[in-house]
Order: C-alpha cells, then sequence, then structure tokens
C-alpha cells in the first residue's frame, strides 16, 4: 500500500465510509477478494495507519514547538543585546 492509497483510505474511515475504505484496502492488502483472515489484517492494516499517523503529527508538533523556542531565544536575545550594540 503506498502513501496515496493510504491516505485516500484514511480519508474514507473519517468519513464513516468504512465499506468503501474496506474495499480500497483489500486489493492493496491481499491482491484478491476478501478471504479468510481479511478482518484481521484490515485490523492491522487499520491499527499500523493510524500509528503512523498519530506519529507523524507529534513529530511535526514537536517540530512546531522547537521552532517557536528557537524564535523567542533569538527574539530575547537580539532585545538583551541591543542597548550594548546601538550607536549612541
Amino acid at each position: 500500500m503506498d502513501r496515496k492509497q493510504l491516505e485516500r483510505w484514511l480519508a474514507e474511515e473519517e468519513g464513516g465510509h468504512d465499506a468503501a475504505a474496506d474495499a480500497r484496502v483489500c486489493p492493496a492488502v491481499h491482491g484478491h477478494a476478501p478471504g479468510r483472515g481479511h478482518a484481521r489484517v484490515l485490523v492491522e492494516q487499520r491499527h499500523g495507519a493510524w500509528r503512523w499517523r498519530a506519529g507523524r503529527r507529534r513529530l511535526i508538533a514537536f517540530g512546531w514547538a522547537v521552532a517557536s523556542v528557537l524564535v523567542a531565544a533569538g527574539v530575547l536575545g537580539l532585545y538583551l543585546a541591543s542597548p550594548r550594540l546601538a550607536p549612541v
């Protein structure tokens, strides 16, 4: 399953279209129609997809937090250094 298929599947899952999402993921997972063990594979795929998405969101949030702290530290440093550097 590639990233585009995963994004379409997650969008259909969030929209409440479980049947459409399952139909989309079956060929990508099995390469054929649903059979024995289909539900287990779908549950594992959903769990993995949600874990991946949650990890990606945490990474993005962490990146924004670090960037905000660095910008704040830079602004504070410039503010504290400005009286010493400004021409009189």
